[in-house]
């Protein structure tokens, strides 16, 4: 849900009914189950979920990664990773293949996950602005006292950017080695895991 007045920049998570522990009390994971049934929205559940199977973390980065190119694209093409991320930087297919490769227990490498799009960002140019679309398309139909809240939270974002960047900038040599690393092990294992399919 995105914010109101002061809050435009902000989006909030809501609705964690159907939420549950992937671990137990105990800290193991939770069992792999089938015939659990269809968990969530059809149109961004994991495949997993359509097929009745217990959900775990890798689930919801694929759920994630649907809700992420149906905003780049506006639409799920269903037929396969190829077409569903036609059109689309690298990274989301690199991505989404590397949800799909995780098991059902697996943690997933969130910094390999961060930096792969933190990365993209860079490269695309992007400004840390605060300047979200919603924000833009509606300024025109803004009250004054909106729009200096606006003022306001522009010159906050200038101070997040600049702390962003300078984060980036300092870590930059730092990160890259290391989810190159990363990306190397990760690589490996994809493809250890597509020569065990066949």
């Amino acid at each position: 849900m995105i914010g109101r007045k002061e809050e435009k920049n902000l989006i909030f998570l809501i609705d964690f009914g159907l939420a549950k522990n992937f671990l137990k009390k105990d800290g193991t994971h939770i069992p792999f189950q089938n015939n659990v049934g269809l968990i969530g929205t059809t149109r961004y559940t994991s495949i997993q979920s359509h097929l009745g199977n217990e959900q775990s973390r890798k689930d919801d980065l694929e759920s994630l990664g649907y809700c992420l190119i149906y905003l780049f694209n506006g639409t799920l093409p269903w037929i396969d990773l190829k077409q569903l991320c036609k059109g689309m930087p690298f990274e989301f297919n690199k991505y989404m293949i590397y949800v799909k490769n995780l098991s059902f227990t697996e943690e997933p490498n969130y910094n390999f996950i961060k930096n792969l799009f933190r990365v993209l960002f860079l490269e695309l140019k992007y400004e840390y602005d605060d300047k979200f679309d919603w924000i833009i398309q509606d300024y025109k139909n803004i009250s004054s006292e909106d729009k200096q809240c606006m003022h306001n939270l522009e010159i906050t974002g200038k101070f997040v950017r600049r702390k962003f960047e300078e984060n980036i900038m300092k870590n930059d040599d730092e990160n890259i080695m290391q989810n190159d690393e990363e990306e190397k092990k990760i690589d490996e294992n994809m493809k250890q895991k597509r020569f065990q399919q066949f």
